[in-house]
């Protein structure tokens, strides 16, 4: 498996995602959110949208609450979805993008055109 780079933009929008669905979906304060880590809620606003990444500890923290693996939090494959409240339709479409590369590039393609 390829080493991970966890200072590069990509695994930090990632991540950066991930925090702050968190923080919607638990509705927490970036101030509450940042208790969890011990640090202050400008950190927090600071990592959800992309200017600085968790450190190595904090990371293991983060995979702990949101009960990922560190390989998951950084993966790109719909690992975070709660699959319970997904369709057939759905749950194929990301069966699908796990087996095909080019299948899940198509998919993060067209995701970004719909975004702007």
């Amino acid at each position: 498996m390829k080493k991970a780079n966890f200072k590069s933009n990509k695994f930090r929008l990632l991540i950066a995602d991930k925090i702050s669905k968190y923080i919607d979906d638990n509705n927490l304060s970036n101030g509450e959110f940042g208790k969890l880590f011990d640090v202050t809620e400008t950190t927090i606003r600071s990592w959800r949208t992309n200017k600085s990444t968790p450190d190595i500890d904090q990371l293991m923290i983060l995979c702990k609450y949101l009960d990922v693996t560190l390989d998951q939090l950084v993966d790109n494959d719909y690992n975070f979805i709660t699959y319970s409240s997904l369709s057939p339709s759905e749950l194929e479409i990301i069966e699908l993008s796990r087996q095909n590369k080019d299948y899940r590039d198509t998919i993060v393609s067209l995701k970004n055109m719909l975004k702007k």
